[in-house]
Order: C-alpha cells, then structure tokens, then sequence
C-alpha cells in the first residue's frame, strides 16, 4: 500500500474533509446520541471535553500517512453530521477495513453510501489495497445496505464477533476488492 493519509474529498451532496478540535460541539451533537452509538465499537460521548480529547488526539494523528479519518459535511447541514474512516489495516494482507456513523437527522437519505463510495474509491485510488471490508451488527440491516449499495458482497457472519455499546455481538462482515470496485 501506498499511504497517504487524510485527504479532502467532494461529492455531489458532501464535503469530507479532516475534523479539527472546533468540530467538538458538532461531533457532541450526534456522538451523545445513544440511537446513534448503539451499534458502535465506541461509548456514547458524555462532555465535549471527551470529544475535544479526541479530536485534539486525531489532529495530531493526521501527521501520519497512515491515519485515515474525515467528517462529514453534507451541503445542507453545513455542520459536521458524521464519520467514515479507516479503522484498522494489514499491510501483509494488503487489505483495509472501514466504518462510518450518522447523525440520526441524515439516517435515510444516502449520505452514507455517498459517503463510503467516496472513500473506497479514494482508497483504491491512491492507497491500492486489494481488499477493503466492513462490518454491521446484524441487527443493524441498514448499515448492510449501504454496503450492498456500494458494490459490497457479504463475506460472513461472525457469532460473537466484536465488542459494541451492546456488548459482544454478532457481526455481518462485507466486502470488496480491487478488482470488483473497478
């Protein structure tokens, strides 16, 4: 892989773009949300302090080549609604992993695939793996269509697979490679 880091990418609808640590109330707004975080792999926000560790934290990250982190910013909101990144990668593998969240005013209306077909493309296209994947609780059928959309291909279900908000849960893992994304 060639890394490159945290690039801003348009789309018809949305900015992605890196956060900044004035992005805290924003990402509070949606990030303290526990229909938001329910499925997620991390707690529900309880202080904008908390939010302003964190971004201060990825600010720092975005340094590196290898930190792969954007905001989401559709046209109409103007305003930080969400997330997508990548959230861990094997370089012998030659494969990366994604996940993203929403603010529940933006649930349904394709934000999301927008948002991950972006950042796909921006990953084959300038970092080349050969496979990129994503998981959802499989109680969470929404996320897996926005996978299906994207020209994902379900891969496995996994019992116990990932620790969430929930506990340990069942995982529905997708996927695509290089060669299908093309």
């Amino acid at each position: 892989m060639k890394h490159c880091g945290t690039h801003p990418i348009r789309t018809e609808r949305l900015t992605l773009r890196r956060y900044a640590v004035d992005d805290s109330e924003e990402m509070f707004r949606w990030g303290s949300d526990d229909q938001v975080t329910h499925f997620l792999p991390w707690p529900t926000y309880t202080s904008v302090d908390g939010v302003r560790a964190v971004l201060t934290e990825w600010e720092a990250q975005y340094n590196s080549d290898t930190f792969y982190e954007w905001a989401i910013i559709p046209d109409e909101e103007n305003a930080v609604m969400g997330g997508i990144g990548v959230v861990r990668f094997d370089e012998e593998a030659n494969t990366m992993e994604v996940g993203y969240v929403l603010s529940r005013e933006c649930w349904g209306k394709g934000y999301a695939t927008e948002a991950l077909k972006a950042v796909l493309n921006y990953l084959f296209t300038n970092v080349g793996p050969d496979c990129i994947t994503a998981k959802h609780d499989t109680e969470n059928v929404n996320s897996g269509r926005v996978m299906q959309k994207v020209g994902m291909r379900y891969l496995k279900t996994c019992e116990k697979y990932a620790e969430t908000n929930l506990g340990l849960r069942d995982m529905t893992i997708y996927e695509i490679t290089r060669t299908n994304a093309e």
